[in-house]
């Protein structure tokens, strides 16, 4: 899960600096079990299967969020997770958080450390980072190949200023 995916998609016409706050709030709610939070990025009827790779969540395909009897005695695949418990609710989700002792979070939609500081600082909330760095040639070549889906982000990223000769360039020094 990935959850910042749902703001970048949900504002309409997103700075990166509102960006900055609204992802912090979206992360320092979900480390706290309270997923609540996605009501302001979510249709009005959602459930666990509209979070962004929840199917890739060992949390989401397992009791007590899957009430699936497979999923009760097996670690559930992908393609099964998504076959037997896309109902599941938030409820469920949000009450399966809570047995857990640590809340893991993927997320590469940070601008800066910076606006992370709240969180860490944040008594309720015992934030860990761990910084991966790709190589740059990868995402240069995996942003080549993806340009149309993401259009969007690059132009997030480089706050609107998206000269097409110069986007891939800045877009890598960005990142």
């Amino acid at each position: 899960m990935e959850p910042a995916w749902h703001v970048w998609g949900w504002l309409q016409h997103p700075s990166a600096r509102s960006l900055r706050m609204a992802v912090r709030d979206l992360m320092h709610r979900v480390f706290l079990c309270d997923l609540s939070v996605f009501d302001a990025y979510m249709p009005v009827q959602y459930n666990v299967s509209h979070l962004f790779m929840w199917s890739h969540s060992r949390a989401l395909c397992s009791p007590p969020t899957c009430a699936s009897e497979l999923a009760k005695n097996t670690t559930l695949s992908v393609s099964m997770c998504e076959k037997h418990c896309s109902l599941a609710t938030m409820e469920r989700a949000e009450k399966a958080c809570h047995t857990y002792s640590h809340v893991v979070l993927k997320e590469v939609r940070f601008f800066e450390l910076e606006s992370l500081y709240p969180l860490l600082r944040d008594p309720s909330v015992d934030l860990r980072i761990l910084h991966l760095v790709r190589d740059p040639r990868a995402v240069f070549r995996s942003r080549e190949q993806a340009v149309m889906a993401l259009e969007k982000d690059t132009s997030i990223v480089l706050d609107g200023n998206t000269d097409k000769s110069k986007t891939p360039q800045r877009i890598i020094q960005e990142i």
